[in-house]
C-alpha cells in the first residue's frame, strides 16, 4: 500500500511540475517587462525634470503648509517694513520743522 501511495505522489509531482515551471516561466517574463517597461519610462521622465512617483496625500498637504507659511512670513514682513518706513518718514519729518 506504501508503494501505491509514494507511486500516486510521483505520478502527481511529474504531473503538476510541467505546470508549475509554466507559471515560472510566464512570472519571469512578466517581470523583466515590468522591469524595462519601469526603467524606460524612469529614464525619460529623469530627463524630462519630473518626478517617478507622484507626492502621496500627505506631502501634498505638507507642502500647502509651507507654502501658507512662507505667505505668512512675507505678509508680515512687508508689513514690519512698511510700518517701519512710515514710521522713519514721521522721524524724518519731526526733524525737518
Amino acid at each position: 500500500m506504501e508503494f501505491l501511495k509514494t507511486f500516486g505522489q510521483g505520478i502527481l509531482y511529474v504531473i503538476i511540475s510541467p505546470i508549475l515551471a509554466v507559471i515560472f516561466v510566464f512570472y519571469l517574463i512578466y517581470a523583466l517587462f515590468d522591469y524595462i517597461v519601469l526603467e524606460i519610462l524612469s529614464i525619460l521622465l529623469f530627463f524630462g525634470g519630473k518626478n517617478y512617483k507622484a507626492d502621496d496625500y500627505e506631502t501634498e498637504m505638507l507642502n500647502k503648509v509651507k507654502e501658507n507659511y512662507r505667505q505668512q512670513r512675507i505678509a508680515q514682513a512687508a508689513f514690519v517694513q512698511q510700518q517701519m518706513s512710515a514710521s522713519a518718514v514721521k522721524v524724518g519729518d519731526d526733524n525737518v520743522k
